[in-house]
């Protein structure tokens, strides 16, 4: 029930064609639809924070212990076929690093049951040979946390749709 409310939330509005770093479409690395879920009216996606704070908080305070400061507003996006994002790290660091807080932790939630699509299969841990150490089952509800530095990609989606709902939380510079 929390999964659909979250897409039919997301789908109120209009996506916009996602981006990558610089704000720029580039389609050869990124095909997909997104917009942010700004807390502009709490009463409305308020338990969506708090449930994504406390399960990042949980996780953070007995894996990673990272000092985070603050989380960005979630990202709703909908891939559609042939929908994708290429391999990329979340981190966000450019040199110099002209942000006060850069990006630790990444966290995407499955919105769609894995029966709704095909294909967009979220891949970690790009190896020097192009090959990946692991897929993550996108078991809807569930949510997958890990560092921000991570490489990753969502395979091309063959049929259906799929919906996630993307998170940073984000702290001082690593040192």
């Amino acid at each position: 029930d929390e999964c659909r409310k979250i897409i039919e939330l997301g789908n109120s509005e209009k996506l916009d064609a996602a981006k990558v770093r610089g704000g720029t479409v580039m389609t050869q690395i990124r095909s997909s639809e997104l917009r942010f879920i700004e807390p502009v009216n709490m009463n409305e996606v308020g338990w969506i924070f708090e449930r994504l704070k406390e399960i990042i908080d949980n996780v953070n305070d007995r894996i990673y212990e990272y000092q985070l400061h603050y989380f960005t507003p979630p990202q709703f996006t909908h891939y559609k076929v042939d929908d994708y994002y290429d391999w990329h790290m979340d981190l966000l660091m450019g040199k110099p690093c002209e942000a006060l807080f850069m990006r630790k932790l990444s966290a995407t939630v499955f919105l769609s049951s894995p029966e709704d699509f095909t294909g967009g299969e979220l891949m970690m841990g790009r190896n020097s040979d192009g090959s990946h150490e692991e897929i993550i089952e996108p078991k809807q509800g569930s949510m997958v946390l890990f560092p921000s530095f991570i490489w990753h990609k969502v395979n091309t989606v063959k049929s259906g749709e799929r919906y996630s709902l993307v998170v940073w939380s984000e702290g001082d510079k690593f040192r």
